[in-house]
């Protein structure tokens, strides 16, 4: 098996190194709270809200699912981040988000229809671990929207942000009081870590180029 050419074992290790990264890694669902007919939160220029969550599936966070809806008159973007907590809390600062994005409003689904919409993470490279705690929060560039909240009965908390500019606002995470038993509608997936299952044959492979090239 030996007598075969140099660039032959090279394919063969880089075909099974790939599968050994790849072939095992899967998007597993982690957290769902999908939204209801509930209720919903405003979330505005001047009003961010967050919902916390929990990590139990070891790997990387690929994306959340945000229950949202508007109506046809409003224009504008969606902002979203995805902020570790401090103290439970979502973290303050804007320069230590973990992923960001945007949504055009007029992609968000129409009330009163109640679908998730993806917030893709998956190119931001997120690392976590069971027991990890996140944040994903909300705001809107121009006009308001509406995040559909979810039954009570999932793990998380409820966080709004309230603009200096507005009053009372202090531009800090406080803890929702509006029905604070009720969770804002999200789902998680988690890219699970590849297992080393073929790696044992990748070195096999490595050896025996060596010892053909020797």
């Amino acid at each position: 098996m030996l007598n075969h050419p140099t660039w032959y074992w090279a394919v063969m290790v880089a075909l099974l190194w790939n599968g050994a990264l790849s072939a095992e890694t899967d998007i597993v669902l982690d957290q769902y709270a999908p939204g209801t007919n509930v209720g919903s939160a405003t979330v505005s220029v001047f009003l961010e809200r967050a919902q916390t969550f929990p990590v139990t599936i070891d790997g990387y966070l690929d994306s959340v699912v945000v229950w949202i809806n508007t109506n046809p008159s409003l224009r504008g973007n969606l902002l979203w981040d995805v902020r570790p907590l401090v103290n439970g809390e979502p973290i303050e600062s804007d320069l230590d988000v973990l992923a960001s994005g945007m949504v055009p409003i007029p992609k968000v689904p129409l009330a009163p229809a109640i679908v998730g919409t993806v917030l893709d993470v998956s190119s931001f490279g997120i690392r976590v671990h069971p027991g990890d705690w996140l944040a994903v929060t909300m705001r809107t560039d121009s006009d308001a929207i509406a995040w559909v909240t979810h039954f009570p009965g999932t793990e998380g908390s409820k966080f709004k942000r309230l603009d200096s500019l507005f009053t009372g606002g202090t531009d800090m995470w406080e803890p929702e009081t509006f029905s604070p038993d009720l969770d804002h509608g999200f789902a998680t997936y988690v890219r699970t870590v590849p297992e080393p299952g073929c790696w044992p044959l990748c070195w096999l492979l490595l050896v025996g180029l060596t010892t053909r090239r020797r």
